[in-house]
């Protein structure tokens, strides 16, 4: 072959391996552009909702994909991976950052726990509370059974007040506390039953509400989890005073109706204290043989008005035979 053949030769790969590179961009482009502009107009509907949780991570995919753009000097979709990045970034900053505040008077310590359909162990979760020294605990999909198991681990010991609403499978909840419970009450319309009451925790009293909307899984349940975030929404608005509010809500930071809670002046610990992209599910593995890695955050602790101060410890902890982590978060002002 010539010299001028193996050129030409040589020149027909690089451009054919170039188109092939920018192909493969504009697919990637799309789908970042796709996941940004949901969350950016708020979208909530259908396939929206799962695609609207990986919004965080649009950001590592188009810092790639404005390197390569960058590389092979495609600067339009180099110039769109970077306003991607660029708003992923706006988003996501403030929870990367958090807000540190001199604390010296301890607050109460809370923790929420999903015992998917009751399974979880109890003596994992009794132990959690013990270390923990938690005040109040939600649980969602609580069974009868595990209340049993929970009795008999030992919780009643350490948190003999309780309101509990156990249901098969999924629908149950519960809230166990040190302090006393009082003004028990439920959120109409939210599908699964959605508990309030109120404790006293220093001069004023904390209405505590445990959160667990259906999971957006199918197509009627699309609408069921939106109108329960929106009644719980509406509800923690017109609820005066001091108002905490934990559980699994289903939802990121990034899904329309959650943003729409924090609207009503509420604020996400893990958001305040920092704690970055805080994955609580799910612990399940995708597949037989893969490591477990929980990618989402979709188990909050909000609080508003309370005086409590600012989270000074926010973890997620495994409990074994459940597919979320269960969160404690400490406070103090």
């Amino acid at each position: 072959m010539s010299d001028s053949a193996a050129q030409s030769a040589a020149s027909t790969w690089r451009r054919w391996l170039r188109i092939g590179i920018l192909v493969l961009l504009i697919i990637v482009l799309l789908g970042c552009l796709l996941v940004v502009g949901l969350r950016t107009f708020g979208v909530s509907r259908g396939l929206a909702i799962p695609l609207v949780a990986l919004t965080p991570y649009v950001f590592v995919v188009a810092l790639v994909g404005l390197v390569v753009a960058g590389f092979i000097r495609s600067w339009v979709p180099a110039g769109l991976f970077a306003l991607c990045a660029a708003l992923v970034a706006w988003w996501w900053v403030p929870a990367f950052v958090g807000k540190s505040i001199p604390a010296e008077r301890p607050g109460p310590v809370v923790m929420t726990a999903n015992l998917r359909f009751g399974q979880a162990n109890p003596e994992q979760i009794v132990n959690l509370v013990r270390e923990n020294h938690i005040q109040i605990l939600a649980v969602e999909e609580l069974t009868p059974s595990a209340i049993d198991g929970l009795q008999r681990a030992g919780l009643s010991t350490l948190l003999p007040n309780e309101y509990l609403n156990p249901r098969s499978a999924a629908a149950g909840s519960g809230i166990y506390s040190s302090l006393t419970l009082t003004d028990r009450s439920q959120i109409n319309g939210t599908y699964f039953p959605t508990l309030v009451a109120k404790v006293q925790f220093g001069a004023q009293p904390v209405t505590v509400i445990v959160v667990h909307p259906v999971a957006p899984r199918t197509s009627p349940s699309f609408d069921s989890w939106r109108m329960a975030l929106q009644q719980i929404a509406n509800y923690s608005e017109s609820v005066s005073g001091a108002v905490v509010m934990l559980g699994d809500f289903n939802a990121t930071r990034d899904h329309e109706p959650f943003r729409a809670i924090e609207a009503k002046g509420y604020t996400d610990a893990a958001t305040v204290y920092g704690a970055g992209i805080f994955r609580t599910w799910s612990t399940v593995p995708v597949m037989s043989g893969l490591p477990a890695w929980p990618f989402v955050g979709i188990d909050h602790v909000l609080e508003r008005n309370t005086g409590w101060g600012t989270p000074t410890k926010v973890t997620a902890y495994d409990v074994s035979n459940t597919d979320h982590r269960s969160v404690v978060v400490s406070y103090a002002a």
